[in-house]
């Protein structure tokens, strides 16, 4: 991937689209492709084929998918199916027609089993029952995953899947009603802080232990794989390699944001069994571990929080 040819970063201006394109230009990547919902309408096929054809990219980096949290994804899995499935459709296939050098598609940690060993690795993919909640999710990225492995064997093109774990970073969603765990615990201490609150109450386990990966790294890591990746027929899981509970998190957190009080958890909602943890063999296959540790991470995210919110 030279640094002249031309990289069409679709979902520009979600928290990992954001990541990505800090990384190119820090690459010094300068011919980057960018589009608003409002200048592309990534569900309209004839609109993506025009955008293809006018601009003609040579390398795709797909961040856009309509996503969101656990309960988003509950109250409405039609759109989470149709979206999702309706924009890697376009891309991947118009991709193709374009004959695009790369493509990196993203999967999530919802493609995985309800129940599966522990690292998990790619191979446990449908090999039993999904959370039935983020099902819809899971299911829409699987497909892409398979649309994507299956025109490598048919039409030899180079489309890689990268499965990151759990993402957090600045730019992330903080304002919605539904967040994921660490823009929330960020929110709720942070106002804690505001309200001079003596004690905060959290409601959820302390014990609920999970694997979390920097946005800058996988940016980083997204780079490395359009440079250097030769295994187009099967996805990679990215992460870290460590889990860290909640407890964990919220006394980061805590200190970031200089809330003074104390924190106490009272778990009076029952949370599914997660997905706690990738195996790394893929990662340290092609030399690459992360440059920032959660606790850095979370400092960085508290700043950028405090700072703009």
């Amino acid at each position: 991937m030279r640094i002249h040819e031309k990289i069409f970063v679709a979902g520009h201006s979600g928290m990992l689209g954001h990541a990505v394109i800090e990384h190119l230009k820090q690459k010094r990547y300068h011919n980057i492709i960018t589009k608003t919902k409002e200048e592309l309408d990534l569900l309209d096929k004839k609109a993506v084929q025009d955008f293809f054809e006018n601009e003609k990219p040579e390398y795709v980096i797909l961040t856009a998918a309509t996503t969101g949290a656990t309960e988003d994804i509950k109250n409405n899995p039609a759109k989470f199916l149709y979206e999702n499935i309706t924009i890697q459709n376009n891309i991947i296939h118009q991709s193709y027609l374009s004959k695009v050098k790369k493509l990196l598609f993203y999967g999530c940690v919802s493609m995985y089993p309800k129940q599966v060993p522990q690292p998990m690795q790619s191979d446990y993919i449908l090999s039993s029952p999904m959370n039935k909640i983020t099902e819809p999710l899971g299911l829409a990225k699987i497909a892409g995953m398979h649309m994507c492995l299956e025109y490598n064997k048919k039409y030899d093109t180079k489309y890689i899947v990268a499965i990151p774990i759990g993402l957090f970073g600045k730019h992330d969603n903080f304002e919605s009603e539904n967040l994921n765990l660490i823009p929330s615990l960020i929110r709720t201490i942070k106002k804690a802080k505001d309200d001079k609150l003596e004690t905060l109450v959290l409601d959820c386990s302390e014990e609920f232990w999970r694997e979390y990966l920097y946005i800058d790294d996988m940016a980083d890591m997204s780079v490395i794989l359009l440079r250097n990746y030769p295994f187009f027929e099967k996805p990679i899981n990215v992460g870290t390699g460590r889990i860290v509970s909640t407890k964990e998190l919220a006394k980061c957190i805590k200190r970031n944001v200089g809330f003074e009080g104390e924190i106490e958890f009272q778990e009076t909602i029952e949370l599914d069994a997660a997905p706690i943890g990738f195996n790394r063999h893929q990662t340290e296959e092609l030399a690459w571990y992360p440059k920032f540790r959660v606790e850095e991470g979370l400092k960085e995210v508290c700043k950028f929080y405090c700072e703009n919110y």
